[in-house]
């Protein structure tokens, strides 16, 4: 794998991952000293913002010659050619039920913090900054590892920090009466260093599966995860959100998941090297 573009997608994957994090802790602040509707009108803020530094300061670096003409019906053809492939809808189920075991608590944050930790609105950063931090130093290993580690091997570590997350996770609610912070949030660290280890290299394997539409591959891949984290906060979130215990049993379904699709790539991967051998 390239090692520019693997620095590039671990700094993507960072980014990805602890924007729906933080986002909470600044709705926080903003609630804070004004009402509901100064959260909008900061969204509209930020959004110029970003549409200007984009503007000015964000050049295209994509070679012209191997730009794709804006043609719909070829662009069309293009994400279904992609998102039809088994081996990427293996890989990006991969990804996405991976990560929709961190999203459910992201998206449940409200009923986690305040009902379940028994928190105020100013104090979601209990559960947000050592997600961010668990994120954070994965992406770091990740970009250390690169070129040292190989990619099934991080995937590996990285599935196995999340599972033992999920075991400590499980463990404490069987053990705790009421949530407390910090031990209630640590698992959350470490799911999220999990997760920032498998991120980078399924999506390496995803982008490189199609040279010529590296960006179209991508988007698909950011698709899939967005449908999923949809129906995580506004259909399966506020079913089970209210349980400490629903909470983490259903964010184990998901990883396990997650995994098994991973697993059925090896598996192809590995049957498709003896054909051809």
């Amino acid at each position: 794998m390239n090692y520019g573009v693997r620095m590039s997608t671990k700094g993507w994957s960072v980014h990805f991952s602890v924007a729906p994090a933080i986002a909470p802790v600044i709705g926080g602040w903003i609630l804070g000293w004004s009402q509901w509707p100064a959260i909008f009108w900061f969204l509209v803020l930020f959004s110029a913002v970003l549409w200007f530094a984009t503007w000015r300061v964000l050049p295209e670096t994509h070679p012209p010659e191997a730009r794709l003409p804006p043609v719909p019906s070829r662009l069309l053809r293009d994400y279904v050619g992609i998102f039809l492939n088994p081996r990427f809808q293996r890989l990006a189920a991969a990804s996405a039920f991976n990560f929709g075991a961190l999203f459910l608590y992201i998206a449940s944050a409200p009923a986690f913090v305040l009902d379940l930790l028994k928190l105020s609105e100013q104090q979601f950063a209990w559960f947000f900054v050592p997600t961010i931090g668990g994120m954070a130093a994965g992406a770091w290993v990740s970009g250390r590892s690169a070129g040292r580690v190989g990619g099934a091997r991080l995937v590996a570590l990285g599935f196995a920090a999340s599972a033992l997350a999920m075991a400590y996770n499980l463990g404490y609610n069987l053990l705790a009466d009421v949530p407390r912070v910090p031990w209630a949030v640590l698992p959350m660290s470490l799911n999220a260093f999990g997760i920032a280890l498998v991120f980078p290299v399924i999506t390496l394997v995803i982008i490189d599966m199609f040279p010529g539409h590296r960006g179209s591959a991508s988007s698909l891949q950011a698709f899939t995860s967005l449908v999923l984290n949809a129906l995580i906060a506004g259909v399966l979130s506020p079913m089970i959100s209210g349980s400490g215990m629903m909470l983490v049993l259903t964010a184990t379904a998901f990883l396990a998941v997650g995994w098994g699709f991973w697993r059925w790539e090896v598996a192809a991967m590995r049957r498709a090297v003896g054909t051809r051998g």
